[in-house]
């Protein structure tokens, strides 16, 4: 029975270890003498006045259904049926809880562990009959051992689990049955009773009993705030917990109402903030919540967002300098320090502050630092610009140095060389953001804490992956309160790889174990809207939707089917409808006819093109306009194409080489479409060229002593632009515009290569990482500097096992291809086996990544002798009966709104669209 009602500090614990918890309120005063029993040490007290009905509804719904798979979870039905049998199977269990207000409160009684003190009222002869049999039944088995032993004259008693080395202990006060598994719990039960100390919970939690209670729950949640950190604590390691400590001052005290429904946990009361005690939440009081602005430029890796809003920016940011002074002394010393130091006032940049302000936590992979960005919005943009530039233009000074600027898309990124900027300015919560850049999007101006994530979140708005485009995300913040004070909201999905990376190795373990139970909590919310004299709390906790009474089918779903003329030579290349964002297909076949295939199946058009296309198509926005075309290379010429299937003028544009164009590819420096084009041809030729087809001076052609894997890549440090190309033969080729190597370059891996660089960006040159694995299984890590930081030589099991670097599409994330004959082994980035799988033939199997979110994976896998395509999930399971015919790589996009995966396909002269 011990933990019995964990589950209802997990489902709260899912949210909390991903931000600053839940922090939730409500109440009603309590007639019996239970408060007077629950130590001081309470973190949160949970209340059910119709426990039995509770139980049995709470069990019956599919949050706990999904539970169950948790061994923990479906041994407590066990227990309470094995406690039922005790009292004579005929219900007395249920007699004892019935109509009668169970009672139990949660203590932080080690590191990484909690227990519990159980409160069971006994009015009448019967109640205590019916606790007298159940005991009496356990003193009569072999395996527990029963003892006494008196504390400051009480009688404690002591049920012991000799197999386990289980205490349970327990005893009578006037009408009470209380007891706990940990022994020194009910002693501080015992201090309250016996008048040493007044460190009662309903003590120091009086405005809990001041609120009147809703009907018709499944139980209430009385809070300590103060205690929350002890709570997180448990779960978190020792180097983060830190990080939650303004959770114990965000409020006073919580009270929560509970309701499970199908598929969410609910959580509904009054949170209580007095002014006096000047909490956080005192900062956003007497000003009206709002809903988030900012959400058609959130992209949808986001993990967690930090909403807050106001009314009047001064006084709010008043109100957080009075929370500082009581709390963090520090935090106000480095506020006033911005003013001494740099000799600029940031009270006049909060003036110009507008509604709102967002702090994001982008999704991250395994253990990096996670890309954060905040949203501030201003009554006047380019005077909050002023002020941005001013600060950049004073920190820069001080360290000596000139302002960074990156142009990009038209605007300027501007950099704030000052540590921790944001948390100096509005607080410790704003934390995580070693260098600052900003740029404005919109009406808002974005401060990151990396160029990448700014760059990135451009990309996803012009992508249309945002939360304003995602019927998911639309939908959950539709059903959440539209206007809070204060909001949190965790995509649990997005961020998995982050609470993983907060918790401590045993609840690690725990989370990584029960990974497929606890990763179906797909959103979480915990959000405080001010109505006067407290706060009204709203969290929710959502669970997917399951299709777990639909039988799996037994093949994928057809969705279309085209046939072209002469069989297909190209892999399918998925397209965007730039009229209406629908995805379209461009394929060719052996006549070197080029086919558009749109979103429903249908033949857009047909064109001969001269030639097979080379490598891999591209699409881009020639005119600035918007409107969308198709770039790619045949044998010896670059083609651009408009949607239309028209060549657009000027092109194509023939290349002086005498051998074959082997890819092309696009670089746009600066985000501004004045394009540059970049080939390569069969003897390692460079060839780039400007937006209207001229050969560039250094590149016409550039000449290196093999063919390129792949079109070159370009990336952007400190302004400096950097053209990535690597060689079969393993040589890592990095230049600049002109064409020059960098120093350190070129660089040889110590081993040709079959696979891509997986590259992570830095601020410099010395912290912009590749990674890069040789066909021999060397995995050599190396910076921008030419210096190698690292080489691991992963085990051959046999003499002719090779291995490839595998990158997701998205270029997030990497895995590592292992062949030997017919076996593939998947291995992560670690070079840890995933799962290995045989096949009939001995081909050069093709491998594809999909990461599809921080808990989605999807590998596909080509044989292209046996043209079969295979899928597997994250545990390598086959996701379908049998593969489907391809006889080139697949193409695959994920909906999450539709939690559907759409395969595009091509085999002899069909084109194929499945799904699944």
């Amino acid at each position: 029975m011990k933990g019995i009602h964990f589950f209802l500090i997990s489902l709260v614990v899912v949210l909390a270890v991903g931000g600053y918890f839940f922090f939730t309120y409500w109440s009603t005063s309590h007639q019996t003498a239970v408060w007077d029993l629950i130590p001081e040490s309470a973190i949160l007290v949970y209340e059910s006045t119709q426990t039995v009905e509770n139980w049995n509804e709470i069990q019956s719904k599919p949050v706990w259904e999904n539970l169950e798979n948790i061994p923990y979870y479906a041994s407590i039905r066990d227990n309470i049926d094995q406690l039922d049998s005790l009292t004579g199977k005929k219900g007395r269990l249920h007699q004892l809880l019935q109509s009668k207000p169970f009672v139990f409160s949660v203590h932080k009684v080690s590191q990484h562990s909690l227990d519990y003190l159980f409160f069971i009222p006994l009015p009448g002869p019967k109640d205590r009959q019916l606790i007298s049999s159940m005991i009496s039944q356990y003193q009569n088995r072999d395996d527990y051992k029963f003892q006494t032993r008196t504390y400051q004259d009480f009688l404690i008693n002591e049920a012991i689990n000799q197999e386990y080395e289980e205490v349970f202990s327990y005893l009578f006060h006037k009408d009470y049955f209380i007891g706990s598994f940990t022994p020194f719990l009910l002693e501080d039960v015992i201090r309250n009773l016996s008048g040493q100390t007044d460190g009662r919970f309903i003590s120091s939690n009086q405005g809990l009993m001041e609120v009147a209670k809703l009907e018709n729950d499944q139980g209430n949640i009385y809070i300590s705030s103060s205690k929350i950190p002890q709570l997180i604590s448990v779960f978190t390691d020792e180097k983060t917990s830190g990080e939650f400590n303004i959770s114990g001052v965000l409020a006073e005290s919580a009270f929560l109402d509970l309701k499970v429904t199908e598929d969410q946990v609910l959580l509904n009361g009054f949170t209580i903030a007095e002014q006096s005690g000047r909490p956080f939440l005192s900062s956003v009081q007497g000003g009206q919540g709002s809903s988030i602005g900012f959400k058609s430029i959130l992209p949808n890796d986001v993990a967690v967002l930090f909403h807050v809003t106001f009314q009047d920016a001064t006084l709010w940011h008043q109100r957080l300098r009075s929370f500082w002074e009581q709390h963090n002394q520090m935090q106000l010393t480095q506020w006033s320090d911005l003013s001494r130091q740099f000799q600029w006032d940031p009270t006049e940049m909060v003036s110009l502050q507008q509604q709102e302000i967002g702090l994001v936590t982008l999704s991250t992979i395994e253990d990096e630092k996670p890309e954060k960005i905040l949203y501030l919005r201003f009554s006047d943009n380019e005077k909050a610009l002023n002020q941005l530039n001013g600060i950049a233009s004073k920190a820069a000074e001080a360290n000596g140095e000139p302002v960074y600027i990156e142009p990009y898309a038209t605007k300027e990124i501007v950099q704030i060389n000052l540590e921790e900027f944001p948390s100096r300015v509005w607080g410790n919560v704003f934390k995580g953001f070693e260098r600052s850049f900003f740029i404005p999007v919109n009406d808002y101006l974005i401060v990151a804490n990396s160029i990448s994530a700014l760059k990135g979140l451009h990309q996803s708005i012009e992508r249309e992956e945002t939360w304003g485009k995602s019927i998911i995300m639309n939908e959950f913040l539709g059903s959440a309160l539209q206007e809070a004070n204060l909001s949190l909201i965790v995509n649990l999905s997005q961020a998995w790889n982050l609470i993983n990376s907060k918790l401590s190795s045993r609840w690690r373990s725990f989370f990584e174990l029960n990974k497929e139970t606890l990763s179906k909590f797909e959103l979480g919310a915990i959000q405080f809207s001010d109505i006067g004299d407290k706060f009204y709390t709203s969290g929710v906790l959502t669970l997917a939707q399951s299709n777990n009474n639909q039988q799996p089918a037994p093949s994928f779903q057809s969705k279309q089917q085209v046939f072209t003329q002469a069989p297909i030579i190209s892999k399918p290349h998925v397209v965007r409808n730039h009229n209406n964002g629908a995805r379209e297909v461009l394929l060719q076949d052996s006549l070197k006819s080029l086919y558009l295939i749109g979103s429903q199946g249908r033949m857009l058009w047909q064109d001969s093109l001269g030639g097979r296309i080379r490598g891999v198509v591209s699409q881009i926005d020639y005119y600035s306009n918007n409107k969308l075309q198709y770039l790619l290379a045949t044998d010896q010429k670059i083609h651009i194409i408009d949607r239309n299937g028209n060549p657009v003028e000027g092109f194509p544009v023939s290349i002086p080489t005498q051998t074959r164009l082997r890819n092309v590819g696009v670089l746009d420096y600066d985000g501004s479409k004045r394009y540059r084009f970049i080939a390569s041809d069969e003897s390692g030729q460079v060839f780039m060229l400007d937006k209207q087809g001229k050969l560039l001076e250094g590149w016409n052609p550039k000449v290196l002593q093999d063919q390129l894997l792949f079109a070159p890549q370009h990336i952007r440090i400190r302004n400096k632009d950097c053209i990535i190309a690597i060689q079969e033969n393993g040589m890592v080729n990095v230049m600049n515009r002109r064409g020059d190597a960098y120093s350190g370059f070129p660089l040889d891996m110590g081993g040709a290569t079959s696979g891509p660089l997986f590259i992570q960006t830095g601020t410099d040159f010395s912290n912009t990482v590749f990674t890069g694995v040789t066909s021999n299984g060397l995995i050599v890590k190396f910076d921008l500097n030419g210096k190698v930081a690292g080489k691991q030589q992963l085990v051959k099991p046999t003499r002719d096992t090779y291995y490839q670097l595998c990158m997701d599409p998205m270029m997030r994330y990497f895995i590592i291809k292992r062949q030997n004959a017919n076996r593939l082994g998947i291995l992560n980035r670690k070079g840890e086996i995933l799962f290995e799988k045989d096949y009939l033939s001995t081909s050069d199997l093709k491998v594809q990544y999909y990461l599809l979110s921080n808990n989605h994976s999807v590998y596909a896998v080509t044989d292209p002798v046996q043209q079969f395509t295979y899928f597997y999930n994250e545990d390598g399971t086959l996701i379908n009966a049998s593969p489907i015919e391809s006889n080139s790589e697949i193409a695959m996009l994920y909906f999450e709104n539709q939690n559907q995966h759409q395969v595009y396909s091509v085999y002899d002269n069909k084109f194929a669209l499945v799904a699944f």
